[in-house]
C-alpha cells in the first residue's frame, strides 16, 4: 500500500505538496514519512527498549553490649508555704542539702544540675450559697535536681543519703554507658558491612551482579533500650543493686545497583 502510494505521488510531481504539509504538520507527517521510506527498504527503524533501573535495598545494622558506667538519680524537693518568697527560700534550701550531699560522696560539679523548677498558688474548690468558686492558698515550689554518678560502686550508698534527706521523690539509679566514649565510627563500620553481605546473598540467590552504592541513608545513632532492671536492697547496707549492660547500635539503608 506504501510503496503504490509514494509512487502515485512522485508520478504527479507532487513532492512540493507534501513538503508544504510536513511543515504544517512536522511530527505526524515526519513519522508517515519515515513508515514509507521504511516499507520501501530506503530507512531502518531502530528498535527502541526501555527498562526500569534494577536496585537493592537492604537495613544493615551492628550492635555492642557494654557494661554500664553511670548511675543518674533526679531529686525533687517541695515546699509548701503562704508566702510566695518563702515556698521558693526553702526549697532552695533544701535543693542545696542534696547538691552538698552528693558533693560528699564524689560527684563532680559539672554532674549535677537543676532540672526543672516551678512555683505556683494552690486554689480550693468552695461553695457559696450553691454557687462554686475557687480560693487561692498556699504557694508550692518544686525543684529538681538530676545528678550523674560516675562511679557506680557507690550507687547504694547515695541512694541511701538521698533518701533520708528531706525530699519529695527519687527516680534513681539509672544506669547507663557513657555515650561520649562510644566507638560510633566502628558501630557504623560493622551496619555498613552487615548491609553488604545481606545484599551480596539477596543478589546470588537472584543470580544477579551486586553493583555500586547508589544511597546510604544512616538510620539511628547508639540509644538504649530503657531503664535497665536491677534489684533494690534495704537501706541498711550491703549490695543488692547491678548496674548490668546497655546496648548501644547503630542501622544504615543501603541502596546497591543490580545487574
Amino acid at each position: 500500500m506504501f510503496k503504490t502510494l509514494f509512487k502515485k505521488i512522485t508520478e504527479n510531481n507532487k513532492l512540493q505538496q507534501i513538503k508544504n504539509y510536513i511543515i504544517k504538520n512536522k511530527w505526524f507527517s515526519l513519522f508517515i514519512l519515515l513508515l514509507i521510506l521504511s516499507n520501501l527498504g530506503l530507512f531502518t527503524i531502530g528498535t527502541i527498549r526501555t527498562e526500569t533501573n534494577k536496585y537493592l535495598t537492604v537495613t544493615g545494622s551492628s550492635v555492642d553490649y557494654k557494661k554500664n558506667e553511670l548511675a543518674t538519680f533526679n531529686v525533687t524537693v517541695q515546699s509548701e508555704k503562704e508566702d510566695k518568697a518563702d515556698a521558693i527560700t526553702d526549697a532552695n534550701n533544701k535543693a542545696e542539702r542534696i547538691i552538698q550531699a552528693v558533693r560528699r560522696i564524689g560527684v563532680l560539679k559539672e554532674d549535677v544540675k537543676t532540672s526543672n523548677m516551678s512555683v505556683y498558688q494552690k486554689q480550693e474548690q468552695t461553695y457559696e450559697d450553691g454557687v462554686q468558686s475557687y480560693k487561692k492558698t498556699d504557694w508550692v515550689a518544686n525543684i529538681n535536681t538530676e545528678v550523674v554518678l560516675r562511679d557506680i560502686d557507690k550507687s547504694q550508698e547515695l541512694t541511701e543519703k538521698l533518701a533520708l534527706l528531706d525530699i519529695e521523690s527519687l527516680h534513681g539509679p539509672r544506669f547507663d554507658i557513657d555515650r561520649s566514649e562510644l566507638d560510633e565510627t566502628g558501630l557504623l563500620k560493622a551496619a555498613l558491612e552487615d548491609a553488604e553481605n545481606k545484599a551480596k546473598f539477596i543478589a546470588k540467590d537472584r543470580k544477579q551482579t551486586l553493583g555500586g552504592v547508589l544511597s546510604i541513608v544512616e538510620g539511628y545513632a547508639g540509644t538504649a533500650d530503657g531503664p535497665v532492671m536491677f534489684e533494690r536492697g534495704g537501706l541498711g547496707g550491703g549490695g543488692g543493686m547491678e548496674p548490668g549492660t546497655s546496648k548501644a547500635s547503630k542501622t544504615v539503608t543501603v541502596t546497591y545497583k543490580l545487574y
